[in-house]
């Protein structure tokens, strides 16, 4: 099975292609692997919150599950 990884960014980025941008016309097929992912950055902090997608013939497939809220997260 060919993966494709596709990151999603709307500013300039240092991942390596491919990724998409906003207004691409990219069409998603199964097989594929998209990650969505943001970031929040200050001089004293940087934290990241992403997931992974498996494109499937129905659909997707979510396949990380990572705490999303400050109540889940155990710091």
């Amino acid at each position: 099975m060919i993966i494709h990884f596709v990151v999603v960014v709307q500013l300039d980025t240092v991942f390596r292609k491919p990724f998409l941008i906003k207004g691409d016309k990219t069409i998603l097929q199964p097989g594929m692997v998209f990650a969505v992912d943001g970031s929040v950055l200050t001089n004293d902090f940087r934290a990241q919150v992403g997931d992974s997608f498996i494109i499937t013939e129905t659909g997707y497939e979510q396949i990380t599950h990572h705490p999303k809220t400050v109540d889940e997260i155990i710091i």
